[in-house]
Formats: structure tokens, C-alpha cells, sequence
């Protein structure tokens, strides 16, 4: 099925829709406060992956936010017990996807540990921008076009639970796959920054089984795991950059059952990203070739392969927003990222897929994790405007 988008939309905003960006931006400016007290409130909740009820209360807070009696929400739970929603709100025939995440990298007590704060222009918190100021943007944007009857597509909008840790597509994009576009309201890169490609990656999985004996009667007996991986890895690590775009990271390492017995079994996981599934591949295989360790065997199981988000089907939708920040006065620019997001999955679907389209911030991961507050209203009337520009003509 041909994507709509290819076929109806203009490349150039129309005037009413620069003066429905404005008047957003001022509405929203002026419920600042308001929004601010939902984003804390968010931020407020652990919701890593360790605690499933958190991510559940952030999804049902913002369920119960949504505009319009019409509006149908549906629920999924997937097998480790993390919640999952979709706001449908009617419009037009064809349908844009809004496309978020509720769930954090940071573990419970994390919130207990550095609470949100607002210093200057700057929010802190932990998944202040990653992502839940980009939720909350969102749906400022989607409560302002309601609010003012502006003619735009139906709205899918998609909150998941497990972004941050899952290894196969979203729930809900089975049915999302003739969607016009999708929208993701990761961060925005400071300056105005937005995100048109990611690439993709492979979280590969290292393991390195010895012989166990006890360290201080029989260590000869041993074939130690720990050293056979600690060599594989400093072979890997050297592999990083092998082509221009690929890198390597050995993120995770264990191994070893008690400091007095020669070590079994080790372990590494290791994070690789290119834009090119071939060299995705070929890094695999050259991991794969691993050195000759006396009594200790070697193996890699790939436990994620990631899509990369490419730019070229998105041409026209970068063209539609950035012509609608250019008639608004509003600096914004195209970036590509090495950062992986569920933008990669639909539109490795075919859909055209525009990312980083929430407030600017950035650090995310990490404990000075910011937004910038002042973009903020402005981002929200850049949403809305675009979702406008896409109504059906």
C-alpha cells in the first residue's frame, strides 16, 4: 500500500498553519506551569524495568489525560508483566502515530535519590527528557488541537513500557504499518535539533566456558573463563571503528561462582551500531573468530538485531517541519545519531518516521539527565502544526 503521505501532503505549510503554530506556542506557553507540575509528577515515579507497577502508573496518568470523550484507549501486557497503551482519537482518514516510551533505565529508589528540580531554565530528573517531558508534550500538543477544533488525522498514540530493554518491535505497530507517519517524541538536540536517521544494532552476547576446580588445593586443575574472555575481549575491543560508522562497546562483564575456585563460565555483552546491516554482519563474524584457549570453548548468540532508521523515505515529512519552523521563525535542524529509538522499527515498516521531536535536553542516561524548559511550548506548536499540515486536503 502506497504511504499517503507520497500522494496528498504539500511540502510547503500552508499560512494558516504558521499562525495555528503560534497560536499554540502562546496557549501552551501559558499552561507552562501546569504542564511542568504533570512532568514532575511523572518524573516522580521509578519506573525502570524493575518495577512494572511504576511504568503502569506513568501510562495510566497520562491514559487518563487524554482529550475527548471519543477517544478509545487500549491496553497490552506483554510476558514479563509490562503495561502497554494506545489512544486512538478520531479525525481524518488517514492516521499518524505519536510514538513514546514510559519505561526509564534507572532502577527503583533512583527518583528517592535525585528527585526532580527545576535550576534556571533547566529541569533535572531521571527520564526528565527521556522521555517524559516528550510524552507530556505531546499530549499538549494533541489536547491543544482538540481544544481549538483544528482539522488533522486520526491520532494513534503509543506509550510503551519497554523500550528501553526490549528486543523485538513495539507493541501495537502489527497494526499501525499503513499508518501516514509517525512522529517519536524522543529528545531534541540542543540548538533545535531533530532526528531524521539512527542506526542499527546488534547486542551480541560472548561466552567463554573453562573447567571449575578449587583455587588453593588443585588451581592447575582449572581452566579459567575469566582469563580466556578477558583476551577475546581486548581482541574485540580493538575491532571498534572498523568501517566509519560501526562502533563497538564491551558493556557488560561477568563471570565466576567464588573467589576460591578457578572460574567455570564468564560472560560479556557487547553493544554494536552501524547503519549498515552488512557491516552489523560482518562484525558478528569477525567477533566470531575466535583464538585457541587450552580447555576453555568460546561462543557469541546475538541477542538483538536493531533496524536502522534511514532518511531516505522521509524526505518530504523533514521537509513539511522543517518548512513549518522556517514560516515560524523557529530554528530547527536535521541530525543523525548513533542512539537507537522504536522510530527505527516503523520505519524499517515503511512508515515515514521523523524523531527527537520532543523538548530539548539531553545527558539522558546519566545523573545530570536536563530539559530546557524554554523550548518547550515551542516544540509543542511545532507538533502541532505538522500533524495540521498533514489533514487530508
Amino acid at each position: 500500500m502506497d504511504c499517503p503521505l507520497k500522494e496528498k501532503h504539500r511540502l510547503e505549510p500552508r499560512e494558516h498553519i504558521t499562525d495555528a503554530v503560534k497560536d499554540c506556542i502562546a496557549d501552551v506557553g501559558k499552561r507552562l506551569d501546569d504542564y511542568n507540575d504533570l512532568i514532575a509528577e511523572l518524573v516522580s515515579i521509578d519506573s525502570g524495568e524493575d518495577f512494572p507497577d511504576g511504568i503502569l502508573a506513568v501510562e495510566q496518568k497520562l491514559a487518563e489525560q487524554m482529550p475527548g470523550a471519543e477517544t478509545r484507549i487500549a491496553w497490552k501486557k506483554t510476558g514479563d508483566a509490562i503495561s502497554h497503551f494506545k489512544a486512538t482519537i478520531p479525525g481524518g482518514q488517514d492516521r499518524i502515530v505519536l510514538l513514546g516510551h514510559a519505561d526509564t533505565v534507572f532502577k527503583k529508589g533512583t527518583v528517592a535519590e535525585r528527585p526532580f528540580s527545576i535550576k534556571g531554565d533547566c529541569a533535572f530528573g531521571p527520564g526528565v527528557v527521556d522521555m517524559k517531558g516528550g510524552l507530556v508534550l505531546a499530549l499538549a500538543a494533541v489536547k491543544w488541537l482538540k481544544k481549538n477544533n483544528i482539522s488533522c488525522p486520526t491520532i494513534e498514540f503509543v506509550v510503551v513500557g519497554d523500550e528501553e530493554t526490549r528486543t523485538s518491535p513495539p507493541p501495537f505497530i502489527e497494526d499501525l504499518t499503513t499508518a501516514a507517519t509517525c512522529f517519536v517524541l524522543e529528545c531534541g538536540r540542543p540548538g533545535g535539533g531533530f532526528v531524521v536517521s539512527r542506526k542499527g544494532g546488534v547486542w551480541a552476547k560472548v561466552s567463554a566456558v573453562g573447567f571449575s576446580s578449587h583455587a588453593g588445593t588443585e588451581p592447575e586443575r582449572g581452566k579459567n573463563a575469566i582469563l580466556a574472555l578477558c583476551r577475546e575481549i581486548q581482541r574485540i575491543d580493538a575491532l571498534d571503528r572498523l568501517s566509519d560508522d560501526l562502533t563497538l562497546v564491551v558493556g557488560m562483564i561477568s563471570g565466576g561462582t567464588a573467589v576460591n575456585v578457578v572460574p567455570e563460565r564468564a560472560e560479556a555483552r557487547i553493544d554494536i551500531r552501524s547503519a549498515n546491516k552488512n557491516a552489523l554482519e560482518g562484525m558478528v563474524r569477525c567477533i566470531s573468530e575466535f583464538e585457541a584457549h587450552e580447555g576453555v570453548s568460546m561462543g557469541i548468540d546475538t541477542d538483538l538485531s536493531w533496524p536502522s532508521m534511514a532518511r531516505g523515505d522521509n524526505e518530504k515529512l523533514i521537509a513539511i517541519y522543517r518548512g513549518i519552523a522556517r514560516n515560524t521563525g523557529i530554528k530547527v535542524f536535521p541530525v543523525s545519531t548513533g542512539g537507537m529509538s522504536d522510530g527505527n522499527w516503523f520505519s524499517h515498516a515503511g512508515v515515514p518516521t521523523i524523531d527527537g521531536l520532543g523538548p530539548i535536553g539531553g545527558l539522558d542516561h546519566g545523573p545530570d539527565e536536563y530539559m530546557e524548559i524554554s523550548s518547550w511550548a515551542m516544540r509543542a506548536g511545532l507538533l502541532a502544526g505538522t500533524i495540521a499540515a498533514l489533514a487530508n486536503n
